[in-house]
């Protein structure tokens, strides 16, 4: 005696296997493809990868191949703004809702940027958070110029700019913790 499969039963099973496949694809991606990077002054900006075992060296080379929900780990060590130039750090992307860039230290090492320029221009680029990092500028500008939406400065220090940050423009939800 054989058993047959109704037609009820059949219609449920597909009709569950299409819900599953539903929830799967209507889900929030969130941060899937976002991307940890490391910089230290040891590392080199043309062999290294930016991991941790192969950090590039410049916080310029790194901000220069973030994406929305990447991290920025900076390790231990006082870095002047710009890099190898006298020019301020330009953050050249946005992040986006949910999936943030973060520029932050590593492990809590004590990291300074030490400027003669603003140590940070977000020139319309949005959801940026600086997270425990020493900025120290010693010519009397803006340690951050915020010139974007959503930018979050988190356990940061900023030291010997007439504007610790300068918010202008269209600057709107800068949020200071």
């Amino acid at each position: 005696m054989s058993r047959s499969t109704t037609p009820t039963r059949s219609v449920n099973v597909l009709t569950c296997a299409m819900l599953a496949v539903l929830a799967v694809l209507l889900v929030p991606a969130g941060n899937i493809g976002a991307a940890d990077y490391h910089v230290d002054q040891s590392g080199n900006d043309s062999t290294g990868d930016g991991s941790p075992g192969s950090p590039w060296r410049t916080i310029r080379h790194a901000l220069d191949e973030l994406s929305a929900g990447d991290t920025l780990y900076i390790h231990v060590g006082t870095y002047p703004a710009g890099g190898d130039s006298t020019d301020a750090y330009t953050i050249p992307t946005s992040g986006s809702s949910g999936s943030p860039i973060t520029i932050t230290n590593y492990q809590n090492d004590e990291v300074v940027i030490s400027t003669a320029q603003a140590g940070f221009v977000l020139s319309g680029k949005d959801y940026i958070t600086f997270d425990g990092l020493v900025i120290d500028n010693t010519t009397a500008l803006s340690c951050i110029d915020a010139v974007g939406d959503y930018i979050t400065i988190r356990n940061c220090e900023l030291t010997n700019g007439s504007n610790a940050v300068k918010c202008s423009d269209a600057t709107t939800y800068t949020y200071l913790l």
